[in-house]
C-alpha cells in the first residue's frame, strides 16, 4: 500500500488524494501496459549498505560489519549512558533489557559475530562536544590503530561523486532499472532546463534526480514557491479576496511539513510579498479570460517524435480576437539584465518558450495566437515596486528550441548523461555546452 500511495502521490502531484485519483492512474497504467514494480537501485544494488542497530542485527549475517562509536558512553558503563527510563518506586522490580553487564556484553557479542568475512570495530577520540571518549573496556588489551582525519571538511562534490559512483548507468542492473524508468518519459520545461544547466544541474543531476529519482529534501524556497502559486491559483479560480487569500496563505503554512525556523520566515515573507502583489495584481488576475495552472499532463502532445507535458501557471486569453498570453509567476529576485545576459533569466525565456509550444500543439489552444510571455514577480524589488518581464518570441529561435528539446529527449532515452566538469559555472559555460549538444 505504501508503494502504491507513492505512485499515486507522484502521479496526481499532491498528497490529499480521492478515490478517482486511483481510478485514473490504475487506468493509465493499463493502457501503457506498465507494471507498477516496488524496486529501488539504492536498496537492490549489490553494493547496499545498510544501517542496523545492534537488536537489529539479531539473526542475521553480513560479509563485511562496522561497529560505531565504540566507547564506554554508547556500549558500556559510563555516566552518560542513562537513556533509560526512571520508574517510578512501585515499578522498580521492572528491569531494563540490557541493563546489567552481562546483558550488554551479551548485545556486544551479538554484534561482533554478525560479520562473515571482515569486522571493523571504530572509535573516536573525542565525543561531538571535544571530551576525550573513554574507551569500550571490553575491548582492554587490544592495541588501537588510530586514524587521523583531516578537519578539512570534503568537498560535497567529491562526497557526491563517491555516492553517485555506485550508481552509474553502465552498471547492468542499475541500467535497467534506469531503462524502465524512461520507457514512458515525456520532456518538460523543468527536465529541460535541468539538464542543460550547468550551474546549478546538469545531466548528472538529472540522472540522479528524475531517472534514479533520489530522495530529495525540499528546501523552505521550493516550498515557498510552491505554497505561493496554490494561493494564486486560489485568487484566480475563487476570485477570493485579498485578505482570504492571505489568510488562506497562513492556513497553507501552518499545517505544512516545514521546520519551524523556515514556517516563522516564511509566514512574515509570504505575507508581506502577497499583500504587495495582490495590491498590484489582484483584480487583474480575477477577472473574466483568466486560467491557472493549466495542465497538459493527459494530452498525447509529440513534436517531431518527443512527446511533451507540463503545466503552465497562467493564461490570460482574449476570446475575441483569439490570442493568449503566458504568464509564469516567480518568487525570487527580479533581474533587469536581458533575457541572454543573465543565467536564471536565460533558463526563464527557455522555459516561456517551451509552454508556447505547448500550446501549439494543445487541440484545446491551437489555434489561438500566443502574442507574448510574461514573468511576473511576485516578491517586490528594491523599491518595493512589482515588476514583469516580457519576452517576445522569434520564430528562428523558437525552431532551434525545437531541435534542443529533440536532442535532449533523445539522450535521456539513450541514458546518456555527458560530464559538464569542463564547462564553467556561468552563463557561457550553459550556453557552450548547449552548442556543444548540437553540433
Amino acid at each position: 500500500m505504501a508503494v502504491l500511495r507513492e505512485h499515486v502521490n507522484s502521479y496526481v502531484g499532491r498528497t490529499q488524494l480521492r478515490l478517482h485519483d486511483l481510478v485514473e492512474f490504475v487506468q493509465d497504467y493499463e493502457s501503457a501496459d506498465q507494471k507498477l514494480i516496488n524496486t529501488s537501485p539504492y536498496a537492490e544494488h549489490e553494493d547496499a549498505v545498510r544501517l542496523l542497530s545492534a537488536h537489529g542485527a539479531k539473526g542475521l549475517e553480513f560479509d563485511y560489519v562496522f561497529l560505531i562509536c565504540l566507547d564506554n558512553r554508547a556500549w558500556g558503563t559510563s555516566k552518560g549512558n542513562n537513556n533509560t527510563l526512571v520508574l517510578p518506586k512501585n515499578l522498580e522490580f521492572v528491569r531494563h533489557t540490557g541493563a546489567t553487564e552481562d546483558e550488554k556484553l551479551r548485545l556486544f557479542f551479538v554484534a561482533i559475530t554478525r560479520a562473515k568475512y571482515s569486522l571493523w570495530l571504530t572509535s573516536s577520540l573525542c565525543d561531538f562536544a571535544g571530551k576525550q571518549a573513554v574507551p569500550l573496556w571490553y575491548l582492554d588489551g587490544i592495541g588501537p590503530e588510530i586514524t587521523s582525519v583531516s578537519e578539512v571538511r570534503p568537498a560535497l562534490d567529491l562526497l557526491r561523486a563517491g555516492w553517485s559512483g555506485k550508481y552509474d548507468v553502465r552498471q547492468a542492473d542499475i541500467r535497467m532499472v534506469a531503462v524502465r524508468n524512461v520507457e514512458n518519459y515525456r520532456l518538460s520545461a523543468t527536465d529541460l532546463t535541468m539538464y542543460v544547466d550547468v550551474i546549478y544541474g546538469g545531466p548528472e543531476e538529472f540522472y540522479l534526480n528524475r531517472v534514479l529519482r533520489q530522495p530529495q529534501a525540499r528546501s523552505a524556497s521550493l516550498s515557498y514557491g510552491n505554497f505561493v502559486h496554490t494561493v494564486l491559483d486560489k485568487v484566480t479560480k475563487e476570485k477570493i479576496s485579498n485578505e482570504s487569500a492571505v489568510e488562506y496563505y497562513r492556513e497553507i503554512l501552518a499545517g505544512a511539513d516545514i521546520e519551524d525556523e523556515d514556517r516563522d520566515e516564511l509566514m512574515e515573507r509570504g505575507v508581506d510579498d502577497l499583500l504587495a502583489y495582490l495590491t498590484v495584481r489582484g483584480n487583474y488576475l480575477r477577472s473574466d479570460g483568466h486560467y491557472s495552472e493549466v495542465s497538459f499532463s493527459r494530452d498525447n502532445l509529440v513534436v517531431d517524435g518527443v512527446p511533451l507535458t507540463g503545466k503552465i501557471d497562467h493564461l490570460v486569453v482574449d476570446e475575441v480576437n483569439k490570442t493568449v498570453v503566458i504568464m509564469d509567476f516567480k518568487t525570487g529576485k527580479y533581474h533587469a539584465e536581458k533575457w541572454d545576459n543573465y543565467p536564471t533569466l536565460w533558463k526563464y525565456k527557455r522555459q516561456l518558450m517551451f509552454y508556447k509550444l505547448l500550446l501549439s500543439l494543445s487541440p484545446k489552444w491551437r489555434n489561438y495566437k500566443v502574442e507574448s510571455a510574461v514573468i511576473d514577480f511576485v516578491t517586490p524589488d528594491e523599491e518595493g515596486e512589482i515588476r514583469q518581464k516580457v519576452l517576445e518570441f522569434s520564430d528562428a529561435e523558437q525552431v532551434e528550441f525545437m531541435k534542443l528539446c529533440g536532442k535532449v529527449y533523445e539522450n535521456v532515452k539513450a541514458l546518456e548523461f555527458p560530464d559538464i566538469s569542463g564547462y564553467e559555472k556561468t552563463l557561457r559555460g550553459m550556453k557552450n555546452f548547449v552548442a556543444d549538444l548540437m553540433s
